[in-house]
């Protein structure tokens, strides 16, 4: 998939666990130029580096994939959540 998307903010890279590593940006997506949507990606492993090239206030495209997952929290429940995850 593919957004056109306003880079709105940028966050530091997180070491999740030994071998995995994230960084989250926030894109503003104006579908309706009204009341934009702020949309949370992610970069995985090497590919956080990419937002080292990339300033909040700039237009880019970024091709990403929509995964989601299912999980037990601590009570039993099943919880289910998405991911946007950037390449």
């Amino acid at each position: 998939m593919k957004a056109n998307i306003e880079i709105y903010k940028i966050f530091d890279k997180q070491q999740i666990t030994e071998k995995f590593a994230k960084r989250e940006f926030i894109g503003k997506y104006k579908y309706n130029f009204q009341y934009p949507e702020f949309v949370k990606f992610e970069f995985q492993q090497g590919n956080c580096d990419i937002l080292d090239n990339w300033e909040t206030g700039q237009f880019v495209t970024v091709e990403f994939d929509l995964r989601g997952r299912e999980w037990k929290n601590k009570q039993g429940e099943l919880v289910y959540f998405n991911t946007l995850v950037a390449y």
